[in-house]
């Protein structure tokens, strides 16, 4: 599923689109480091070997970005399209007034930038103190809690649509 995700996102010729993959984890990231640097680097060999673009979600509560999301689209159109991988780490650090910058960035129908993969990653001990997985689904757990996360700041018709784009590939790390 992960290759497919990311096969689509490169090789789309006709019809370009970003691939959006979240990483559920549980905790101590050892694993997760070493998976996320493999499958980043695999990415960017397919992109010409760029550095790919890394930002903690801590970088998302900076006040302009608060203020306006698209200053921070703005910013990282230009360099997306140029590296084409974007890594967020802990999507439960980033504010919901941020995280509709998430909305443009990984659009599929109306894409900022074709051609393009976006991993995310969701610590799901540090937002939700999980420590292992649920009986759920991986894609039903990450959807409960940015609802949680973000619902009492968007208005559905908002965060619906924005949680459909990130949880467009959920896996788990364990």
């Amino acid at each position: 599923m992960l290759s497919v995700s990311v096969r689509r996102a490169i090789t789309t010729v006709d019809n370009p689109e970003p691939g959006t993959i979240l990483f559920l984890h549980y905790g101590p990231t050892d694993i997760l480091d070493g998976l996320i640097d493999s499958v980043i680097a695999v990415t960017t060999s397919h992109f010409g070997n760029t550095d790919a673009i890394r930002l903690p979600g801590a970088h998302f509560k900076r006040s302009d970005i608060q203020q306006d999301f698209g200053v921070f689209v703005a910013q990282q159109k230009e360099a997306l399209r140029q590296r084409s991988v974007m890594l967020v780490r802990n999507l439960e650090d980033v504010p919901a007034r941020s995280a509709r910058a998430f909305h443009t960035i990984c659009d599929t129908q109306e894409p900022l930038v074709g051609r393009a993969v976006i991993y995310l990653t969701l610590d799901m001990a540090k937002a939700a103190g999980m420590h292992e997985p649920s009986n759920v689904s991986a894609t039903e757990e990450a959807e409960r809690l940015l609802q949680k996360l973000w619902g009492d700041s968007l208005e559905p018709a908002v965060l619906g649509p924005l949680i459909t784009r990130l949880t467009d590939n959920v896996f788990r790390i364990v």
